[in-house]
């Protein structure tokens, strides 16, 4: 799109088969100024967020701006881990949603492992508090007939139609794959049919695992079509200046978009069309964070030491232990802010990272 912000430059390379935008590292925005929501700009004050990190500064308006202006085209998005891509879609999410009236499943976020799915569950939980909007999740952590219970209402007679719009009890949803499919294929108004947001994190991982066909799954329940027209083919990635196209434009040229706005997140994220044509995307965009397509991360230290070939061993064992320290300490903030949420306080998470620890963030910036 045009309407980038500033910091930004065009690689017109022909040999990528995806138009990219390369973000500079340097690209900073007050989080006041980004067009979110009242609510979430004095939630980030609270939890001292005042200014946007590259991936955000550049996600977050293209994303406010494609849903005001109905455009129907999908992002993806490569930067590296701690860079802070967690909020540079859940903030749009939530700015989204915060108007809805009647609580139906909107959003739905994939992660490959329960763990990073908790850290996005608990950014989530501190953005939404004190609103209307329900956050829930479905990894596999609880038996399911209990989280089938957080997440649908009760039926007399289940049925596998929902005219009625099925009967959520969550507007946002976090899953891992396999729990996804789980819920997909129960027949007791578990509903897809209003999703307005898919987001897959760690999108390389989950692409390389089949997961029990979860992709497949998902758009056959989530992708919708104008009345009376059959589903569309798979849009060409050739296109390399193809704009985004709004519904009524999509009506009259034939195309036909789907409701499902999909954003796809990685630090490793390939931009290859074979790659990525099972997400059935639409007129994509694809931003990439820094120089390099393979970034390594600000918050990425790199120690030697110096000593005998018969102390090697002992300095491994040593550096192995501090990381086993660092990891336990961020598992245990984890769970801290969860144990806070339920005990109706809510705490401000850090960037999930690859590996489910924090990612790195200076101070008065966005985690």
């Amino acid at each position: 799109m045009s309407s980038m912000p500033p910091g930004h430059e065009e690689d017109n390379d022909d040999d990528d088969p995806l138009p990219f935008v390369d973000v500079s590292d340097e690209l900073r925005a007050p989080a006041s100024e980004a067009g979110l929501h009242p609510h979430l700009c004095a939630t980030l004050e609270r939890m001292g967020i005042r200014t946007l990190f590259p991936v955000q500064a550049a996600a977050i308006p293209w994303l406010l701006h494609a849903e005001a202006a109905g455009l129907a085209s999908d992002l993806c998005v490569c930067a590296p881990t701690g860079s802070g891509k967690t909020l540079a879609y859940v903030l749009p999410i939530v700015h989204s949603l915060l108007s809805r009236v009647v609580c139906r499943l909107r959003a739905v976020v994939v992660l490959p492992t329960r763990s990073l799915a908790l850290q996005v569950r608990a950014v989530l939980d501190a953005l939404t508090a004190g609103t209307h909007l329900r956050v829930g999740t479905a990894l596999g952590d609880v038996p399911f007939a209990l989280e089938r219970a957080r997440l649908v209402a009760g039926r007399a007679a289940p049925s596998r139609a929902e005219p009625d719009g099925g009967s959520s009890l969550v507007d946002i949803l976090i899953a891992t794959p396999g729990r996804l499919v789980d819920q997909m294929r129960a027949e007791d108004g578990f509903t897809l049919q209003h999703l307005r947001w898919l987001v897959i994190d760690e999108a390389d991982r989950l692409m390389a695992q089949p997961y029990d066909q979860w992709l497949p799954l998902l758009l056959e329940s989530a992708y919708q079509t104008f009345a009376g027209a059959p589903t569309p083919a798979t849009p060409p990635f050739s296109a390399r200046h193809a704009q985004p196209l709004s519904a009524d434009r999509a009506r009259a040229t034939g195309v036909l978009p789907s409701t499902v706005r999909k954003l796809l997140f990685s630090a490793t994220l390939s931009n290859e069309p074979q790659s990525l044509a099972a997400l059935q995307l639409l007129s994509p965009a694809y931003l990439r964070v820094g120089s390099g397509r393979f970034a390594m991360p600000q918050s990425l230290r790199e120690e030697q030491a110096i000593c005998a070939r018969a102390l090697k061993p002992l300095h491994l064992a040593t550096a192995l232990g501090r990381l086993a320290v660092a990891a336990s300490a961020e598992a245990t903030l984890a769970a801290r802010a969860l144990s806070s949420r339920k005990g109706g306080k809510r705490a401000a998470p850090e960037e999930p990272s690859a590996g489910g620890g924090g990612g790195g963030g200076g101070a008065g910036g966005a985690p």
